[in-house]
């Protein structure tokens, strides 16, 4: 049996990477196609690289992700990895359920803070940062604020460059 995925499965990997979402693959199992996402991380304790994959689910001939079944343990070690990613990098962040259901629901989205932190750091060392979830309506998407005790006119310009940059559809960045 063929892992290799049909050609809608790989043109809509395709288009994912050209988003810039990145670390995603897709694996045929019979009739159905597997999505996952996956990194590595370093661990400072144990002095070692770690693969870390996560089930996002089944990929529908229309594009959408439909998870059949729950990866709990895996899903929750990866959130608490972000959340201590971002709390050791100085960025405080929320440690709550609703942050927890945002990260799950975006396998990857820490490499666009850590991009947003990289820049923020060049552009205002010493800034605050934070991350919060904003619920709205159905959707949630993630507030990453950057400020400086005053704020300047230019130091606000810088804030909303940085957002200019952002890739990632869900997370905007501004100067609260």
């Amino acid at each position: 049996m063929s892992t290799e995925p049909e050609q809608w499965a790989k043109d809509w990997l395709a288009e994912q990477r050209s988003q810039g979402r990145t670390g995603l693959t897709v694996e045929r199992r019979g009739n159905s196609h597997i999505v996952r996402w996956a990194t590595t991380w370093w661990d400072s304790v144990a002095k070692k690289r770690h693969k870390e994959s996560v089930y996002c689910g089944v990929l529908s001939e229309d594009g959408t992700i439909v998870e059949t079944r729950i990866d709990h343990e895996r899903r929750t070690r990866y959130c608490a990895h972000v959340i201590d990613l971002m709390k050791g990098m100085g960025v405080q962040i929320e440690d709550r359920p609703i942050m927890w259901r945002f990260l799950k629901s975006h396998p990857g989205v820490e490499q666009e803070f850590k991009r947003i932190h990289k820049m923020a750091q060049k552009e205002l060392p010493g800034c605050i940062e934070s991350i919060a979830v904003v619920p709205e309506s159905e959707e949630h998407y993630v507030r990453y604020s950057i400020y400086t005790e005053p704020m300047t006119y230019e130091e606000i310009w810088k804030v909303v460059e940085i957002n200019r940059k952002v890739k990632e559809d869900d997370v905007v960045v501004n100067s609260i």
